[in-house]
């Protein structure tokens, strides 16, 4: 048993699947701008900090500037540790 569907119908769902089409083509095209403006901020915001871009070499080099070589507690070891990791990923 087969039954026929209006012309309306099928212009309006191809209609609707080129819409979908476009909708989806446009959210890529933001995701990857968005994507692509991440790694801009990051990038600057590390420059701007004087961090080279994966963080953790010009991270430790500040470190030892600004504690002019003392030793550094357990608790502020571990925020070093953090600090660098939250660059690095």
């Amino acid at each position: 048993m087969t039954s026929k569907v209006p012309a309306e119908t099928l212009v309006g769902l191809q209609n609707l699947l080129v819409h979908l089409r476009d909708v989806s083509a446009e959210n890529a095209h933001l995701y990857q701008y968005r994507l692509w403006d991440a790694k801009r901020v990051k990038l600057e915001t590390a420059q701007n900090r004087g961090v080279s871009p994966d963080g953790a070499a010009g991270y430790r080099d500040g470190l030892r500037r600004a504690t002019n070589g003392h030793p550094l507690s357990a608790e502020e070891v571990q925020k070093v540790v953090s600090r660098v990791n939250q660059l690095s990923s």
